[in-house]
């Protein structure tokens, strides 16, 4: 639960800078989906990368966490 509550600022400010995806038929988007301790953001143009950098930058300094790029991968779809 902790960690929750922890990685939220970062998953709030993502769905605010981001635009995100559609979600089936709902017509509700999103740019993050968290779950545990995995984040999968969903990236729709160029600049998100830039957008995703800073606020992970931000989070890290604020917070004391690091992203681990050991185990972060990029997938293109689509």
């Amino acid at each position: 639960m902790s960690y929750a509550l922890c990685i939220n600022p970062l998953v709030k400010i993502l769905e605010k800078s981001l635009s995100g995806v559609l979600l089936g038929r709902s017509g509700r988007r999103t740019a993050v989906v968290a779950s545990a301790d995995d984040v999968t953001i969903f990236v729709t143009k160029p600049d998100d990368f830039r957008v995703i950098r800073d606020a992970v930058r931000i989070y890290q300094k604020a917070s004391g966490a690091c992203l681990n790029t050991r185990n972060s991968k990029a997938l293109a779809t689509g």
